[in-house]
């Protein structure tokens, strides 16, 4: 149930994404020395605004400057959080209506964030799952390309603004 592995070949760690319970890391394994840190809402947003160690978060992977990018499901709309260090998140802002299910990430060849969203437990009348988020590297600027009946995102029927995979085509 919503968990996730990467292997972070820049800084030796094992990234673990795990449903309501934290984003972990692990370093030295193999080692006999294991060291574990898990984040919080101190450092990623969580779905509901209040203090609290449950989060959610879902695509993972490292980018082209090296950075680790984890998505979450947050109640704020900055859901998507990347760290240079491995240690510290900047969280960057998706959708200013907030809550949101993000879901797989990508980059594309100029830098600019790719999300789609996902269907969840924690849904809302208003919609989970809208479509593919976008993040201009260069200046900050974000839109969403929806999905469903309303969308543009293929055919206009529901289930089109839920998006499980996506990657960037290199050519």
């Amino acid at each position: 149930l919503y968990v996730k592995v990467l292997y972070d070949s820049i800084r030796s760690t094992l990234w673990l994404s795990t449903y309501g319970s934290s984003l972990f890391h692990v370093q030295g394994i193999g080692s006999g020395q294991s060291q574990w840190k898990s984040f919080d809402d101190t450092q990623i947003p969580n779905w509901d605004h209040t203090p609290s160690t449950f989060i959610i978060t879902s695509g993972m992977m490292l980018d082209q400057a090296g950075n680790f990018v984890v998505t979450d499901w947050a109640g704020d709309g900055k859901g998507l959080c990347v760290s240079a260090d491995g240690k510290n998140f900047t969280n960057y802002l998706l959708d200013p209506a907030g809550q949101i299910s993000w879901g797989c990430v990508t980059q594309d060849q100029n830098g600019n964030y790719w999300v789609g969203t996902e269907i969840g437990p924690l849904e809302k009348p208003d919609g989970v799952g809208k479509g593919v988020y976008w993040l201009r590297n260069s200046d900050g600027a974000h839109g969403v390309i929806k999905g469903g009946i309303e969308g543009t995102l293929g055919t206009q029927i529901e289930g089109t603004e839920f998006v499980n995979a996506i990657l960037t085509d290199q050519d």
